[in-house]
């Protein structure tokens, strides 16, 4: 999906502010919670990071640049759980609670045992039982695809019909792409090396490169 969320090499949006000094705990209450709540709602419910992220790319554009990183988390899990049926605007307003429907009427229990592990380590993503055949190998020549889709999609516009070359087999995940739009299926992943200098032009020093970690089915066969 191209939208304003996909910044990656625009130009226009001013200077950025370095100077904010390196403080790992987060900047107001709210957003810890927000973190943690984002968290154990992928243990109890039929969402992952996926479809938030999808649900974030949908919010106005205008919204979208107006808002803080944790109002976009707190955007996009709740359009997950709308969608889910789990919640509703008039229930977020302060109306009467309803049930659960039934596909979800069952969610997993958290325990609290069991929180600051699922919290901070999540759900293992690393598929090593994938027996599918690799159609690239580490040091292959590549082309990205030329364009995008019109879903949620992990190949930045920048990167879209540019050469590179294999410098890792990853392993074997969830498509990001599929998965949001409720077809989860399985591919190998590749850590792809590009020169910047493909990307940016002359304006990139030479030399320098950029890794992009992608999946299969984003590449072809290079020259």
């Amino acid at each position: 999906m191209d939208g304003v969320h996909d910044m990656g090499g625009m130009q226009g949006f001013g200077r950025i502010d370095t100077d904010e000094p390196e403080d790992p705990r987060f900047h107001a209450a709210w957003h810890g919670r927000m973190f943690a709540m984002s968290r154990a709602l992928r243990a109890a419910l039929p969402m992952g990071g996926d479809h938030v992220r999808r649900d974030i790319e949908r919010m106005d554009p205008a919204h979208y640049l107006a808002s803080s990183y944790y109002e976009k988390w707190f955007e996009g899990n709740f359009a997950c759980l709308k969608s889910l049926g789990a919640i509703s605007d008039a229930e977020l307003a302060g109306g009467p609670l309803r049930p659960l429907p039934a596909a979800i009427a069952r969610p997993k229990i958290l325990k609290a045992a069991e929180a600051e592990r699922f919290i901070f380590q999540g759900l293992p993503g690393l598929k090593s039982d994938f027996q599918a055949p690799r159609r690239f190998a580490v040091g292959d020549r590549i082309r990205t695809q030329p364009h995008g889709i019109a879903g949620h999609t992990r190949l930045p516009r920048y990167a879209r019909n540019q050469p590179g070359v294999i410098g890792a087999v990853r392993g074997a995940f969830t498509l990001a792409d599929a998965n949001a739009a409720g077809r989860p299926h399985v591919e190998w992943c590749y850590l792809v090396i590009f020169q910047a200098r493909d990307l940016w032009g002359e304006e990139a020093a030479a030399g320098d490169e950029v890794t992009l970690d992608l999946w299969e089915s984003y590449l072809e066969p290079g020259p």
